[in-house]
């Protein structure tokens, strides 16, 4: 009969699980959980049982990431599930430390002598949805506020920028900038009614002026990139509506402002699929500017900060990547996630 669980233990390196009890457990059951809330539960045929009081799991590596890991160990007293309470129910719990395995700890080294640079390139995104898509010509007091609140945002923060990189001795120096074709519509709609307060009276002027200015190597020190004309998720519609997308947007940004959006694509939330390629190819886009978080999440020994990055931990099975050993933080910028200058 089973009455306790006389020990449950994991062997080095973490590869199997063994529970052990005093009896047969009619319904065992193991449980790992991750330090951030996820769980593997290991119920049935997933439990070997040759010998009647011992209880095996197998780890499957690949799913787990290097780290610290709490194993619930459980059985049921009661042989008919359905007649049994949770005091029924006697547990036993153990920790252990996932590694990676030896013959996978190469690390990828820079293997450059000379001193790393890191390029900062900045991106302005400016997008505001119709909040009524049934009624795209609805306006009251609180989307008045809304847009009259972002004027100076929309109007003179791009420019003003440029204005600084001028004075500031930065020949170089520019910003590319991406607008969702929502907005650009709601703006000159406030420009036409004379809405917030007449504040977006010619908000275009400033802009036409510094389009044409041009950075010391001959680029535009304003660049508009191709976008999503409703801001999409890209990855979550069908091609067709992709490639509308673009060429809508890419219309409406010559039409506004007199240039052609670039062929480089923002995706909408920097939203990126590789299902997105050929639509992205039909509508003429040559490059994405793509997030690398993404490529530094799938190395096996990222260094996930918690909740601060904004997304949950990193799937294991999609840490395939080999690990890197130069993780540093950025400084005196908002960048909660480590970077590998290696990967970039």
């Amino acid at each position: 009969m089973f009455t306790r669980i006389v020990s449950l233990e994991v062997d080095s390196p973490a590869t199997t699980i063994v529970m052990v009890s005093d009896g047969p457990i009619p319904f065992p059951q193991i449980i790992v959980r991750d330090p951030h809330g996820r769980e593997w539960i290991s119920s049935g045929d997933a439990i070997r049982t040759e010998d009647p009081t011992r209880y095996e799991v197998k780890l499957d590596q690949e799913k787990f990431a290097p780290g610290a890991y709490r194993i619930q160990g459980e059985g049921c007293t009661k042989a008919n599930l359905a007649e049994a309470g949770g005091g029924d129910w006697i547990k036993a719990f153990a920790e252990f430390t996932m590694e990676l395995p030896k013959k996978e700890r190469t690390r990828r080294k820079n293997k450059s002598t000379s001193p790393i640079r890191i390029y900062f390139g900045i991106h302005k995104h400016m997008h505001q949805p119709y909040y009524d898509t049934v009624n795209p010509a609805a306006w009251d007091g609180e989307k008045d506020s809304i847009f009259a609140t972002r004027a100076g945002a929309y109007k003179d923060y791009l420019a003003d920028a440029i204005e600084r990189y001028r004075q500031g001795g930065l020949p170089s120096a520019g910003i590319s900038t991406s607008w969702s074709g929502s907005l650009i519509e709601q703006l000159d709609r406030c420009e036409r009614e004379g809405l917030c307060g007449g504040q977006f009276a010619g908000w275009k002027d400033r802009f036409r002026a510094i389009l044409s200015e041009k950075t010391l190597h001959g680029h535009p020190r304003l660049r508009f990139t191709a976008f999503g004309f409703f801001h999409p998720l890209m990855p979550l519609i069908p091609e067709r509506d992709i490639i509308d997308q673009i060429l809508r947007h890419r219309d409406l940004v010559e039409r506004s402002f007199g240039v052609p959006a670039s062929r480089i694509l923002f995706p909408p939330e920097t939203a990126f699929h590789v299902r997105m390629i050929p639509a992205l190819k039909q509508a003429g886009i040559e490059a994405v500017i793509y997030d690398s978080v993404h490529r530094s999440r799938a190395c096996r020994d990222y260094p996930y900060p918690g909740k601060e990055e904004g997304m949950l931990p990193p799937n294991p099975s999609e840490q395939v990547n080999d690990p890197v050993d130069d993780w540093c933080a950025l400084q005196n910028v908002w960048a909660p996630s480590k970077i590998s200058p290696s990967l970039l």
